[in-house]
């Protein structure tokens, strides 16, 4: 197979015109029926006008036998890995596993532009809905970190939302768990995005189509890009400008819900032609090879239809609501138009095969479950309009696995193409279609003794597909925080372990903690979440040699993880910072007492005088009680001139040195003479730890040895 891959790669480019590798624009709509679209309107229906999606065909080849999932986030596992989620396990609560190459690295690895505008749906922010309750406080568990959002995975530029429905004015998810909250981003920053006169954010579709155009017109046109645009339309919570809801109204769709959803998808095809006409604006549509879909059936309580096709979304795995649906391919001058091809199509196909029409080279180094059909489109023309057979089985769906293949009838004869539909139990149950002659599923062969044979031939690519072994994973590093000496504190790190029971160990600066195994699994509502589990350790009585970088390994079957590390300090009580300066006073003018001013200044403008300082310290000539004094003094004659000086020492950041030091000395921490007094450097003196320095300077008076003085360094530019 990859010589034959190779050998059609090398015959397209050699016998095209373009100087650069072929763009890729990949389109995905969100629960889009079979029926909701012109070209397939259903019997006394109001057809939506959909120009731009009935125009693939004219320029390209419609897909009629597209296969994808039943479950948004699974189809799109399956796009972007070409494998199956029967391996991965990638579902609407669980993302997909960081150990998953996916397309975007692929193809930035090989010099495109890599941008993705709309729904991600594979995990980070959106999947952390499960919360627990430590010491009394209860907070969202991080289950799945920033690593799994899109521009951490391959994508230079991600807009749009992470979970699975949105508000399409507002952008608020309706996820539940996420308590309202934006979902819409642009490379992790939240956007706010409010442009009509009621205060809503621009609806999704257009902002989508918007972004997309933007990319197109302003890449960088010496290198290809790869577009992924995922609206969010038409998926539950279905919403149109009010134009588009009139026009339908008009045209008399009278059921409400129809009415809405034929508003969506006509504003969305509308937002499609947007994006297809700034290809041809931007003279690259002959070099971009585009891929239309939808990402499975409709839902039909929204207002989707899937006539004739069995079944809505959700309802096992027939064809209409789940996983036979909409796609279409085009690349003018390369493959055929005006072609409506039977080829047996899988989402998973995509990418294997876009990597066959571009030459570029897959970097995974798991496997494909997707084929390379570039060699079959390539010789789909209206002569052979479904080109060769396809050469395996096609299976997809997860909870209810489906399998596809030709075999021959052995009631009604000739080469029929059949769909096992296998419910997982003990023992399994199948249903089984003749999808030729039968192809709305509605007459189930399985109990016919006769079609055995093809029941178990089509039940072994299903079984032989192999789930994943994936390791624990962190969501975040073990959380700390500086603790008061003599307190308690208990740590945390949220980490999940699907499928296999776990264990932990917690470490100290690399070295394990004796007895610090403890975890527990997540619970809501008193029922344990699928996988996810919390690592704790309880530390009492801190004093500095707690003072640390914790880890923990979680372990299971699959292998071990170490989670980053999260830094505990342990802060001595108020009294004893050392830092020459009262915690009343630091209290009074908003400094933490916390905080020691000796090693950490500047303290700012400490005097409150609005003099343009660069740092300011201040240090007590005299401490009292626990104050300890960082400044050193003693009273010496200088030798040259026999005047008696106050000699002092304070410590500065060391950098300070192209600087000028002004000192000052006060009886009262808030009231300062002139400045003016006069000092002379003795010595700049560099510290063992590498980020202090100590400057001893002569000061005129002399101060008497009890004399309760302050010292106030400033540090001018020069």
């Amino acid at each position: 197979m990859k010589e034959r891959i190779t050998f059609f790669c090398t015959l397209l480019l050699v016998n095209s015109s373009f100087a650069m590798a072929p763009n890729i624009v990949i389109i995905v709509t969100d629960d889009q029926g079979w029926g909701d679209v012109g070209y397939h309107t259903a019997a006394g229906q109001v057809p939506i006008q959909t120009p731009n999606m009935d125009g693939f065909l004219a320029k390209g080849i419609r897909l009629e036998k597209f296969y994808a999932t039943p479950v948004c986030s699974i189809t799109r596992s399956c796009l972007l890995t070409g494998r199956n989620t029967i391996r991965t396990a990638t579902g609407n609560n669980r993302g997909l596993d960081l150990s998953e190459h996916i397309m975007p690295q692929t193809f930035k690895a090989a010099g495109y532009q890599t941008y993705m505008c709309g729904k991600w749906h594979l995990g980070g922010w959106a999947n952390n809905t499960n919360t627990t309750t430590l010491n009394g406080t209860t907070f969202a568990v991080k289950q799945e970190g920033d690593a799994y959002l899109p521009h951490n995975r391959g994508w230079d530029i991600h807009y749009g939302q992470y979970g699975g429905a949105i508000n399409y004015f507002t952008h608020r998810t309706s996820d539940p768990g996420l308590n309202n909250a934006v979902d819409w981003w642009l490379n992790g920053a939240t956007q706010n995005e409010t442009t009509d006169l009621q205060g809503n954010g621009g609806h999704s579709t257009d902002l989508l189509a918007d972004k997309a155009v933007s990319l197109i017109q302003n890449r960088d046109p010496s290198k290809p890009i790869l577009l992924y645009l995922a609206f969010n339309a038409v998926h539950a919570g279905v919403s149109a400008p009010t134009a588009y809801i009139t026009k339908y109204q008009n045209l008399g769709v009278t059921n409400l819900a129809r009415r809405t959803l034929s508003a969506a998808v006509d504003c969305m095809d509308v937002a499609m032609g947007r994006v297809l006409a700034a290809l041809d604006t931007a003279g690259i549509a002959n070099n971009t090879v585009v891929f239309f879909m939808s990402d499975n059936g409709g839902n039909e309580p929204t207002g989707s239809i899937n006539d004739p096709l069995r079944g809505t979304k959700n309802q096992d795995s027939y064809d209409g609501g789940n996983i036979h649906t909409l796609a279409a391919i085009r690349w003018p001058g390369v493959l055929a138009t005006n072609v409506i091809s039977n080829q047996y199509v899988w989402v998973g196909d995509i990418f294997p095969t876009l990597c066959a029409a571009t030459a570029v080279t897959a970097l995974g180094t798991k496997p494909f479950d997707g084929l390379n059909l570039w060699p079959a489109l390539l010789s789909i023309n209206s002569g052979n309009p479904n080109g060769p057979q396809r050469p395996s089985t096609l299976v997809t769906s997860v909870t209810k696995p489906a399998a596809l293949n030709t075999f021959t009838d052995p009631v009604l004869g000739g080469s029929k193409m059949f769909k096992l539909i296998r419910t997982k139990g003990t023992p399994a149950s199948n249903e089984l279609f003749n999808m030729t002659d039968d192809p709305y599923e509605t007459m189930d062969l399985a109990a016919n003794a006769v079609y055995a044979t093809i029941i178990t031939t089509l039940t072994t690519p299903i079984t032989s597909i192999t789930p994943e072994n994936y390791p624990p994973n962190f969501g975040e590093a073990p959380k700390t925080q500086s603790v008061q000496q003599g307190g308690s504190i208990t740590l945390y790190a949220p980490f999940t372990s699907y499928g296999k029971i776990p264990s932990v160990q917690w470490r100290k600066n690399t070295t394990p903690i004796n007895g610090a195994t403890s975890y527990y699994q997540i619970a809501n509502a008193g029922v344990n979440v699928n996988g996810v589990f919390m690592a704790t350790l309880t530390l009492n009585n801190l004093n500095s040699t707690n003072t640390a970088n914790y880890t923990v390994i979680a372990s299971s079957a699959n292998g071990s993880t170490t989670s980053t590390a999260g830094t505990l300090t342990i802060i001595k009580p108020f009294s004893t910072q050392n830092d020459g300066l009262p915690d009343s006073w630091k209290i009074a003018n908003g400094i933490d007492p916390s905080i020691s001013s000796a090693i950490n200044g500047p303290l700012g403008d400490i005097d409150k005088d609005g003099r343009n300082n660069l740092l300011e310290y201040a240090f007590n000539t005299n401490p009292q009680l626990h104050e300890k004094d960082p400044v050193r003094g003693a009273s010496v004659t200088k030798a040259g001139d026999g005047l008696k000086y106050f000699e002092i020492s304070y410590p500065r950041r060391i950098g300070a040195i192209d600087l000028m030091d002004t000192v000052e000395m006060s009886n009262d921490i808030t009231t300062w003479p002139s400045p003016g007094v006069t000092s002379e450097t003795v010595s700049i003196v560099a510290n063992p730890d590498g980020i202090t320095e100590t400057v001893t300077v002569r000061v005129l008076p002399t101060l008497a040895s009890n004399a309760r003085m302050f010292v106030r360094v400033r540090v001018t530019s020069q």
